[in-house]
């Protein structure tokens, strides 16, 4: 049995060891460039599985794998029982949908709780963990010696409302066998999830009728937004005249792949910044006046602002760049 409550941190690419990166024992059984997290994934879902560089899902796989992979060939060697409470992206998230593929073939049963009905960031006096911002789910999944990999794992849902005390005290009441049960959807890869009570399944997806998706602009920087191009404009004002080198690249906020001395081409359309031959480091503080704004949808119903400058983005969408603005 593994239980716990593994880490959290949605930018762990590079950290997951032999669970992301394969080892010479696990390419030797599976064959050559097995890596144990390509379990989770799932056909033509590449465009949205970046969500699985994340240490709690490095977890859950170890977890997995320990408990119903690594005895598999020993008789009920591979029988045991998984509980972790984490983030509950996976319960519905598309990059997880590989994930739940994996434990309704592997699993024999599943129990989920879901303690934070409220979604992210819910008020504090509700969250069981005051700092936690995240939404949180229990999972318990057991494999028995006749788990058929064929027949998806029954899997139960219940939520768990109120304040703390309040959570906590329905955490202690609950069991496996109670009438607060509902037995979530039963395709492979769909939600862990109750199934609705309306027509609401039959219904088109909007993935069905809009073909072509992006998961948005991704700078994956937060300070090139702004509701307000003066707010850029004094924020890329204070990164320009930082005259200490290793505070400025914590304002910049440097990573591998896009930090101070980055050069690169600049973004299509005439509206971007071109000058983005030269590195950043470079730029003098005339030019935090002079930068290249362009509105984007920053969430829905949410218009805001963004610096238009490859140079100060990770890993940007150029497809969703590449795409004019609405009227």
């Amino acid at each position: 049995m593994v239980i716990g409550n593994p880490p959290y941190d949605e930018r762990a690419q590079g950290r997951g060891g032999w669970i992301e990166n394969g080892s010479d024992s696990e390419k030797t059984k599976k064959g050559g460039g097995y890596r144990p997290l390509d379990d989770f994934r799932a056909e033509g879902n590449g465009r949205t599985e970046y969500v699985l560089k994340n240490l709690y899902i490095y977890f859950w796989r170890w977890a997995t794998w320990k408990v119903f992979d690594a005895n598999a060939n020993l008789p009920n060697g591979d029988v045991g029982v998984v509980c972790y409470i984490t983030t509950s992206g996976y319960l519905r998230g598309a990059g997880f949908k590989g994930m739940r593929e994996y434990l309704r073939r592997t699993t024999s049963e599943g129990w989920i709780i879901d303690v934070s009905p409220e979604g992210m960031r819910p008020d504090v006096p509700t969250r069981i963990f005051p700092g936690v911002q995240q939404p949180l789910a229990i999972a318990i999944f057991t494999r028995r010696p006749d788990c058929d990999s064929d027949v998806p794992a029954t899997i139960h849902y219940t939520a768990i409302h109120g304040r703390r005390f309040e959570k906590y005290d329905a955490l202690t009441k609950l069991n496996l066998d109670g009438d607060q049960w509902r037995q979530a959807r039963t395709a492979w890869q769909a939600p862990f999830t109750p199934a609705a009570d309306t027509d609401w399944d039959d219904f088109p997806a909007v993935n069905d009728l809009l073909p072509w998706t992006a998961p948005g602009i991704k700078p994956n920087r937060t300070w090139v937004y702004a509701p307000a191009r003066e707010i850029l404009s004094d924020r890329l004002l204070r990164v320009i005249s930082e005259s200490d080198p290793d505070r400025k690249k914590v304002l910049f906020k440097e990573t591998s792949s896009s930090h101070l001395e980055t050069t690169t081409k600049p973004l299509s359309g005439s509206d971007t910044e071109q000058g983005t031959a030269a590195p950043f480091s470079e730029e003098k503080p005339a030019h935090a006046r002079a930068a290249r704004h362009v509105r984007v949808g920053f969430r829905s119903f949410d218009r805001q602002w963004l610096i238009a400058d490859r140079r100060l983005m990770h890993r940007p969408s150029p497809d969703l760049c590449e795409v004019p603005p609405d009227p």
